[in-house]
């Protein structure tokens, strides 16, 4: 395996994270009153 492949890898690992947590973010929003507050946490 080059490091290229593993850096692709990491790459779609990363974007996977980053897509979670903006559904993580969307779930706490929609479950919230207090929206404002609940955006600007971050996990």
């Amino acid at each position: 395996m080059s490091f290229e492949d593993w850096d692709d890898m990491t790459q779609q690992r990363t974007d996977f994270l980053l897509t979670l947590i903006f559904y993580i973010q969307l779930v706490k929003v929609s479950f919230s009153h207090t929206t404002a507050d609940c955006f600007f946490i971050i996990p």
